[in-house]
Parts: structure tokens; C-alpha cells; sequence
């Protein structure tokens, strides 16, 4: 398949959506240092790293042996340090970006603390301002992880030993670091809303620093062509405006974005002051709605029928770190191969690159927060600190379809009947449509549903013939009937009922099975060998595609993990079985 890229494109940028020219790379080798008594702080370890420290390769977290350490002993507070040159102007200053850091930051550029950012999930952020220098600068981080269960973990071990579906756990730097220069002022933000009825798109910024004489030029093109210009004099620190899309470009519904036909509009911002440039930054958006209307999951009022991957997001060596943007892109190809039209990423919010490839290739997309696995008073504001900035940063991409703030009742186990976990939910779900009203909200995927656009369930049942006969009736969301899942779980919530939503299969398959023989965890029964696997397969699917009401599957899963055996493809990213049978289920 033939990519087509941004405008603002740039290989191995971190932010694809908000790309400035100044780019530091600050990945590569770091000094390390375990501080497993937490005694760096009193001993000054931001003016440099003692003697002995170790070399890790960043951004892969120690556990890994892509980090060159390769240590999965728990330490909660490990150091990083490194050198460079950001090379800046009289008025300029880096800001210092880091992707994702697990769990708690901080950070000191020359000795001088820039302040800390608490949730991996989400980019942290820091201006150095007066602490840079010229030539050579010192950059130090700290990072504080712990096993606790109070806050978003996801799929990360919480004991010393994997088990189930739970996997090496990653403490410290995961995601890419790196620095951009800017000037006394600059844009912080765009948030890009589109509207799909009356073919616009609402602009909402914030500028940060020196705000006067300042005006903010937006220049908005497709297929090449600026198709509008808007320039808008800075008053305060937050700007909106409003751009028509409609031209004469516009023929039919040429200029939409949906899945396996992805059309995006570039946009380039310019802040000026008089005849200077103070900030350029270029963007892009697509055209797209989606709604859940009438037992349909539409995008652009047209139903579409969801083919889904459950995607975890691990690789071998690396763990929940991409090894490269070529791996990122070669997933979501391979997913297309094999006749899926979407991922659900499971409990792990992916590098912003991954999101870029599925906008220029036409991927649905379902954003899922990692859990935590206790609901108290730290744990509900962990979560919710957390996943406002994971909504914010990620919002602008099309390809996000739907947001998933639970999975199966993990933390908040007693949702079922317990009111306080219920509002829980329901606050989760109304604020994430707060935060971004034009995509779908599931609350708690899979079972004990409460407010939501789509009812989802989790069946791992064996063979198509079970779960046609659970299902055959075609009424289970108004007799709310149960979900056998090892147990048997209820579809809705007490005091919530069926009300017309769009009912999708988010979990079934997980069929145990390692091409080589080696034994592995997986559901059910492990199977012998191909032939076997994709019998099973078929029979499930068919039975899924025949259900009435239903509109759509997602299947576990594109790749093993660690212990667990029950990908289309193994962790090297070799498939499992052909996949052309693959894609010809898919497509039946």
C-alpha cells in the first residue's frame, strides 16, 4: 500500500500533528543509575550521575533488552542523565518534551529544576528558559514507579512475576524525548474540531508568553491548494475561530475522511509580530462525524460494519516501546493484510506516531486508558488527571473513533450495583464528551455497561455453535442477559438497560496457539496446528456476521505477548497462519 504523508510530515517526529522545524532528538544513549534506597535527591545526583552509572538506550524502559540493561528487578526510582547543545538565539529557549514516563518526572537542565509531571500515559512538557546555556547543557530526570494498583498500569505486572495476561512492567522513560526551540512567544495548542453538516472546522489555541503586537495567520489547503486563509489579531492567550472547508474543490464526499479512504486537510499556523515570523507550526485535520444511530455505529451518516484487532501494542525486545516508526507502520499494514479494518489498542495509550499512520491510512481507531485495578478516593483522581490530558493530546486525530475510560469493571469492581462506581463511569463518559464531543464514549467495555454509545461484550467461547446459541434469540440487551466469561457477567449494569445502541462483539477469539508447539496461555483449549485454529476462527466469525443487531467484532489478537500465545502473529511479527484464509474470513 502506497502512503501518503502530511504536509508537515518529518520522519521520526514524536508530534506528528504539531510539527515545528527546530527538532532535537534527544534519544540515544543516556547515562543510568538504579537508586534503590531513593537517596539520589539527598545526594545531588541533578549535578550529575556518580561515578559507575550504567549506559541505557532510550527511550526503551531497563526492563528491556532493547535498553541494553535488560533488568526486570523492580526498582522504583531510577536516574537518567545526558548532554547536549540546543544551540539557541538571544530570546529563544528549548522546551524539553517527554513522550511517556512511568510513572512520576523530574527533571533539572544544568542543575536547575524545571518542575515534574505525574501519569505515563501523557506528554510532560518544560520550558528551560533561564536555566539553558550556551554550548553544552546538562540534562538530568528522575523517574518514581511503584507496583501500586492506585493509578493507570494497564496491563503491567503488579508482583515480581508475570502471570495470565499481565506482563513485565516498565518503569521510567518509554517514549521519546526531545526538544524544540521557540521564542518569547508561542502556540502551546490547536485543538481541531470538525464539523461534518456544516462542512467547517472551529480552531481553539492557546498562546503562550509575550502576547503583544501579535497575530495568528491560518492557511488551510487540500490537495495542495490553500483553500482558506484566516489571520486573527491575539487579544488573549486563547484564541477560536471558525474555517469553511466548503469550495469548489468539494465534489461529492471526495474531501471526508473515513476508514480505507482517508482524505486529510494540511493546515499551517503562523504567529507573527509586524513583519517576523515568532512561531510557525504545521498541522492537519480530517472531515469526519461519528455517531450511534439506530443500532449503527455511522461514520459520516453512512453504517459501517467494524473488523477490529485487539492490539496491545508490545514487541519482544522492547516491550511497550515501538523499536522504530517503520515498526508502528508495519502493524497497522499487516492489519489491513489480513482484512481488518480497525484496532482497538488495548490498555496502552500508543506513541502519537501510531495514530498519524492509522489518519493517513484509513484505520479506525478505539482509544483505550490503561486501569487501575483499586477505586478510592487517589485512584479516581489518578485516573482522571490522567486520561483529561490523554484526551486533549490525542483528540485531533480522525482515525479515534471511540475513547474507552474501563475495561471489564477493573477498578471499579463493584459497578454492577454500587452507585458510586456507577457515577464514576457516567462522569467518565460525559467528560470525555466534554473534552471531545465528536467521537463515540464506552464507558466500561465489556460487560456491566452503564452510559454508553455502543454495548459492547466480551464472549470467549470455543466455537461459533455456542455462541449462536446464546445469541440466537437476537433480544440478549433487552432481557440483559449474562456474558459467560469463565463466569457469568451481566451486560448492563443494575438500573441501566438496553436503549437501541449499536451492539459490537469487542472481544472473542484468543484462540491459544503457538506455531511452534511451546505451550502458552491463551482461552480455551490449545489448538494443534492451523488448520485447526482457523477452523475454530471461521466458525466464530460466521456466527458473529449472522447475529441480527450486531454491527461489527474485534478480534484478540494481532501478536503473542510475552507468556501469552494467542495472536495472528507471533511477537516477531510472523503470521501465525496464511493470510489469505485470514483475510478471506474477514471478508466472507
Amino acid at each position: 500500500m502506497k502512503v501518503k504523508h502530511t504536509e508537515c510530515y518529518r520522519k521520526d517526529y514524536p508530534r506528528p500533528q504539531f510539527v515545528r522545524d527546530s527538532f532535537i532528538d534527544l534519544n540515544g544513549e543516556w547515562d543510568f543509575c538504579f537508586d534503590f534506597d531513593n537517596g539520589g535527591e539527598a545526594k545531588h545526583w541533578e549535578n550529575g550521575l556518580p561515578e559507575g552509572a550504567k549506559k541505557i538506550k532510550v527511550p526503551f524502559a531497563y526492563q528491556t533488552t532493547a535498553s541494553g540493561i535488560g533488568e526486570t528487578k523492580r526498582c522504583d526510582n531510577v536516574w537518567y542523565a545526558r548532554k547536549f547543545t540546543p544551540s539557541v538565539k538571544k530570546g529563544e529557549s528549548p522546551i524539553i518534551n517527554f513522550e511517556g514516563v512511568d510513572y512520576t518526572v523530574k527533571v533539572w537542565l544544568n542543575g536547575t529544576y524545571l518542575g515534574s509531571h505525574t501519569g505515563a500515559y501523557s506528554r510532560a512538557s518544560f520550558n528551560a528558559g533561564a536555566a539553558v546555556k550556551s554550548g553544552e547543557n546538562l540534562l538530568v530526570v528522575k523517574a518514581e514507579d511503584s507496583y501500586s494498583c492506585r493509578r493507570p498500569r494497564g496491563k503491567q505486572r503488579s508482583t515480581d512475576n508475570s502471570y495470565t495476561c499481565w506482563y513485565v512492567d516498565t518503569t521510567g522513560i518509554w517514549k521519546s524525548v526531545w526538544a524544540e526551540k521557540v521564542a518569547d512567544a508561542y502556540l502551546e495548542y490547536v485543538h481541531i474540531t470538525p464539523d461534518f453538516d456544516t462542512l467547517t472546522a472551529m480552531f481553539e489555541g492557546k498562546i503562550a508568553g509575550n502576547l503583544a503586537g501579535l497575530k495568528l495567520k491560518t492557511y488551510v489547503k487540500f490537495g495542495g491548494k490553500v483553500i482558506s486563509e484566516t489571520a486573527v489579531t491575539v487579544t488573549d492567550s486563547r484564541v477560536s475561530f471558525v474555517v469553511s472547508v466548503d469550495c469548489e474543490a468539494h465534489f461529492f464526499s471526495d474531501m471526508l475522511w473515513r476508514g480505507g479512504d482517508p482524505h486529510l486537510y494540511d493546515v499551517t499556523f503562523v504567529l507573527e509580530r509586524g513583519l517576523n515570523e515568532v512561531d510557525k507550526i504545521g498541522s492537519y485535520f480530517g472531515m469526519v462525524k461519528y455517531r450511534s444511530e439506530k443500532n449503527c455505529i455511522n461514520v459520516n451518516d453512512t453504517p459501517v460494519y467494524l473488523k477490529m484487532l485487539l492490539d496491545q501494542g508490545y514487541w519482544k525486545d522492547s516491550h511497550l516501546t515501538p523499536p522504530s516508526e517503520e515498526a508502528i507502520e508495519k502493524d497497522i499494514l499487516l492489519t489491513l493484510e489480513a482484512g481488518f479494518n480497525g484496532i482497538r489498542k488495548h490498555q496502552k495509550i500508543e506513541d502519537e506516531r501510531f495514530y498519524y499512520y492509522c489518519d493517513i491510512l484509513g484505520v479506525y481507531v478505539w482509544c483505550e486508558m490503561p486501569s487501575m485495578y483499586e477505586f478510592n478516593t487517589e485512584s479516581v483522581n489518578s485516573f482522571i488527571n490522567e486520561w483529561q490530558e490523554v484526551v486533549l493530546q490525542n483528540r485531533n486525530h480522525p482515525c479515534i473513533m471511540a475513547y474507552v475510560p474501563f475495561n471489564e469493571s477493573w477498578g471499579i469492581p463493584a459497578v454492577h450495583g454500587n452507585r458510586r462506581q456507577q457515577q464514576f463511569t457516567e462522569s467518565a463518559y460525559h467528560l470525555t464528551k466534554t473534552l471531545d464531543s465528536n467521537k463515540l464514549v464506552i464507558a466500561n467495555d465489556g460487560w456491566d455497561q452503564t452510559v454508553t454509545d455502543i454495548v459492547t461484550i466480551h464472549n470467549y467461547a470455543e466455537n461459533g455453535d455456542t455462541l449462536t446459541k446464546i445469541y440466537e434469540n437476537g433480544d440478549a440487551m433487552e432481557d440483559k442477559m449474562s456474558i459467560p466469561f469463565g463466569e457469568w457477567r451481566h451486560v448492563f449494569a443494575d438500573g441501566y438497560k438496553y436503549e437501541g445502541q449499536p451492539v459490537l462483539i469487542s472481544e472473542f477469539g484468543g484462540i491459544a496457539f503457538s506455531a511452534d508447539g511451546n505451550k502458552g496461555w491463551g482461552y480455551g483449549n490449545l489448538v494443534a496446528d492451523e488448520d485447526v485454529f482457523l477452523s475454530r476462527l471461521k466458525s466464530l466469525v460466521l456466527s458473529i456476521k449472522r447475529m441480527r443487531g450486531v454491527c461489527g467484532y474485534c478480534l484478540t489478537q494481532t501478536t503473542d505477548v510475552q507468556q501469552e500465545v494467542n495472536g495472528v502473529l507471533t511477537e516477531e511479527r510472523k503470521w501465525k497462519v496464511d493470510v489469505k484464509k485470514l483475510k478471506e474470513i474477514n471478508d466472507a
